[in-house]
């Protein structure tokens, strides 16, 4: 115990732990910054912008989109938070993903969660091998054990595709489509779901992730991203 503690402050010595927003050591986003990040104050539906409680899809988009809502905490334009998540999957950086994980409990309503059971949007798993996690997987875990709601992996990726970030709207729509299948274990008869991803920015993958859900037996599919990008 006393050579890994020995091992811990050496390393921390030659490698100092910094705050991505302020660069303070002791932690990669100290309190101060994570304070800092700043929240949507009015959901609206993701389709036509209308205001919605907590984003849930109005009845005319619904009838054409399989999302029946989409919660977004935050703006990813805002430094403190596009920083933390860029170290966090590119620089694989773990810790930040437990911060960001109880930063997004603290600022969400629990109800969003009754009766409902949490699933990861899934990686690849050539892409998950290369980055040794997937993100949304680490997020779902700590959203689940503070709401007390079941986390299950109930869909695979089965297409390795160009990351969504570097493509317009019509390519992001056309790179995701068919991407997703039931995991083997995915049993589902009317249950309540919950997704959870890192960044939204035309919800194509969410789209795209709730088709498959429902054509597997969902009653409802609700996504959750901790930011919106442009």
């Amino acid at each position: 115990m006393f050579f890994n503690k020995f091992l811990k402050t050496f390393f921390d010595f030659i490698f100092p732990i910094e705050c991505v927003g302020c660069g303070k050591n002791g932690s990669f986003l100290c309190p101060g910054c994570s304070a800092k990040i700043k929240i949507i104050p009015v959901q609206t539906c993701h389709y036509c912008r209308k205001l919605r409680a907590f984003g849930k899809t109005c009845d005319q988009c619904l009838s054409k989109n399989r999302l029946d809502g989409l919660f977004i905490l935050g703006p990813y334009d805002q430094p403190i938070l596009k920083d933390a998540i860029h170290a966090w999957k590119h620089e694989r950086v773990k810790e930040i993903g437990n911060i960001l994980g109880l930063w997004a409990a603290k600022n969400l309503n629990s109800s969003l969660f009754q009766s409902s059971i949490i699933v990861p949007i899934p990686l690849h798993k050539q892409r998950q091998f290369d980055r040794g996690f997937n993100q949304s997987e680490q997020l779902s875990l700590i959203l689940a054990q503070k709401f007390q709601i079941p986390a299950k992996t109930l869909l695979i990726k089965i297409k390795d595709t160009e990351p969504q970030s570097s493509l317009n709207r019509e390519k992001r729509l056309l790179n995701i489509r068919g991407v997703f299948a039931p995991a083997k274990d995915a049993k589902l008869n009317g249950e309540n779901i919950i997704l959870i991803d890192d960044i939204t920015t035309t919800g194509a993958t969410m789209e795209e992730a709730a088709k498959t859900l429902k054509k597997s037996g969902a009653k409802s599919i609700f996504g959750l991203a901790l930011a919106h990008g442009s």
